[in-house]
């Protein structure tokens, strides 16, 4: 075997194994890239779907009538109550592990989304013992809060459904 035959074996050899560990990289990339934006779209869609019940349920106007409600004299201290039975941040829960895959600025949102999702549930869960004890000061700094929170909710629920989610 000349020289020229070992070296050109050798060059083809070494371009081979770069081709292939160029194509391994690239197909991790473009694979988690792909992870990436069908995890996004799951949290799109359960966002989406979330601030769609909670407006068309009138939660926002009832939650927001009973804070201005408290702000009057005479209020019996009547806080919104929804009985809440599923766990409708089903596809958050399983996914948040996977948020780090998730541009940084979108994953602030998501998280902020659902960490007031979650105070929304509770703040509309309240246990008979809260609602027989608070004082009317408590009740009423309750449902400012909780109205509060629920237009946020929406306000950064509506910004979620705005992210492009195009996937391959």
């Amino acid at each position: 075997m000349s020289v020229i035959t070992v070296l050109s074996l050798l060059i083809g050899a070494l371009g081979g194994a770069i081709l292939t560990g160029a194509f391994s990289v690239w197909d991790k990339f473009e694979s988690r890239t792909h992870r990436a934006e069908n995890i996004l779209a799951a949290l799109v869609a359960e966002v989406t779907a979330l601030t769609s019940i909670i407006r068309e349920q009138g939660y926002n106007s009832d939650i927001r009538a009973t804070a201005k409600a408290s702000n009057e004299e005479g209020w019996d201290g009547g806080l919104n109550q929804i009985g809440i039975q599923s766990n409708y941040l089903k596809i958050f829960d399983s996914l948040a592990p996977e948020l780090g895959l998730i541009e940084p600025d979108k994953s602030k949102k998501i998280v902020d989304f659902y960490i007031r999702a979650k105070a929304f549930i509770d703040s509309n869960n309240l246990s008979d013992e809260y609602i027989e004890t608070a004082t009317i000061e408590e009740k009423k700094s309750h449902a400012i809060a909780a109205s509060k929170n629920v237009e946020e909710l929406l306000r950064v629920g509506d910004a979620i459904a705005q992210f492009d989610v195009a996937t391959k």
